[in-house]
């Protein structure tokens, strides 16, 4: 079925009682149990987009989220470093011949790309600035609002580019490297047109929103695959840079959570750099992460190894989906229209950290 009709799993949220230090948390079990903080029957954490489930009406005129449009009510824009303007990727180095994919939209459009989720053909910005490295012509644009405007890619709360379904490459016993460039506009600077505003808030049904922006979607019955819970993925948590992955079996799943310890950057490109090892079992899987050249997973009380793909009960895996872009919860009408901008460049996948520009 088309892209924009395909159901998307429900979102789960888990609100953590955070420091602000870094953070790892780690857990298995019954993630239905009832200890469960993201109870599966509250619809309120499953996606309100296009009326697949009910939103929170309007609570008597209250608008929550960020009290103004134009401001930024999460942590201040920390000073950018003296680098902001670029990224440590060399868009001007070629990638090796082994390289999987290239989605650097160097095309001036994103045909790259094999299905754009909630892109509408011809919507997407494709813009010569900001771009993230010298050597690069062009960069996404990428834009999610709930003003119903035209000057944004969507009118909608998710703007994905996506990869094929299950992936010869995201499958058990694959390593594969992710490496892209990804910025925040802070809506202050001329260089970085447009704001991103991380959802921070508490929504009128008590839970907080969330900022997806790298998801490795699980099947959600779609295509022959039974769905499961939640999906792993990059976004944000409480304003600040954050990864959720999730695996294994449904009856004794692994879920592990990192939230950076540092302030975001807005108006800088931030450079990531992901290796995973693809596994249901739990015997060889890692997820690795380098952001601006830092590493900062494994977190340190995550486990050597842990499923990095959910497993059926006959043993086998459940396929990912590859999306890029972002994915926030909807608004709906207890927060008042806003548009979220980011800007995303030199994405490549590779079986080697060479192979994607290291």
């Amino acid at each position: 079925m088309p892209a924009t009709t395909r159901p998307r799993a429900r979102a789960l949220l888990v609100l953590l009682a955070l420091s602000w230090g870094a953070i790892g948390v780690a857990c298995t079990g019954d993630i239905l149990g009832s200890t469960d903080v993201s109870d599966t029957a509250d619809t309120s954490l499953r996606s309100c987009r296009t009326g697949r489930y009910p939103c929170r009406a309007d609570d008597g005129g209250i608008l929550y989220g960020p009290a103004d449009a134009g401001t930024i009510e999460s942590d201040a824009p920390a000073p950018a470093p003296a680098d902001a303007g670029t990224t440590t990727l060399d868009a001007g180095t070629p990638t090796t011949a082994e390289t999987w994919f290239v989605g650097d939209f160097e095309t001036g459009d994103l045909s790259q790309w094999p299905d754009l989720h909630d892109v509408p053909p011809g919507g997407a910005q494709i813009v010569t600035s900001p771009v993230a490295a010298a050597g690069s012509r062009y960069a996404w644009k990428c834009q999610v609002s709930n003003e119903l405007t035209s000057g944004t890619s969507v009118t909608g709360d998710s703007s994905y580019a996506a990869n094929v379904f299950n992936w010869e490459h995201e499958r058990p016993g694959q390593s594969t490297w992710y490496r892209f460039a990804i910025a925040f506009p802070s809506g202050t600077s001329a260089a970085f047109p447009g704001r991103f505003t991380p959802q921070t808030w508490i929504f009128p049904d008590g839970n907080a929103g969330w900022n997806m922006l790298f998801e490795f979607h699980e099947p959600a019955g779609n295509d022959g695959f039974a769905g499961f819970p939640a999906s792993p993925y990059f976004g944000m948590h409480a304003g600040r840079l954050h990864v959720r992955w999730v695996g294994g079996p449904r009856d004794a799943s692994t879920w592990l959570y990192w939230t950076d310890d540092r302030s975001l950057v807005y108006d800088h490109w931030y450079d990531m750099l992901f290796h995973i090892v693809w596994d249901q079992t739990g015997t060889t899987g890692i997820v690795e992460l380098w952001v601006d050249g830092r590493k900062v997973l494994p977190a340190a009380d995550w486990p050597a190894h842990f499923p990095t793909l959910w497993r059926y009960d006959d043993g086998s895996y459940a396929p990912v989906w590859q999306q890029l872009g972002h994915y926030r919860r909807s608004p709906g009408s207890s927060v008042a229209p806003y548009t979220d901008t980011l800007y995303i460049d030199s994405f490549r996948v590779g079986p080697s950290l060479a192979s994607v520009g290291g």
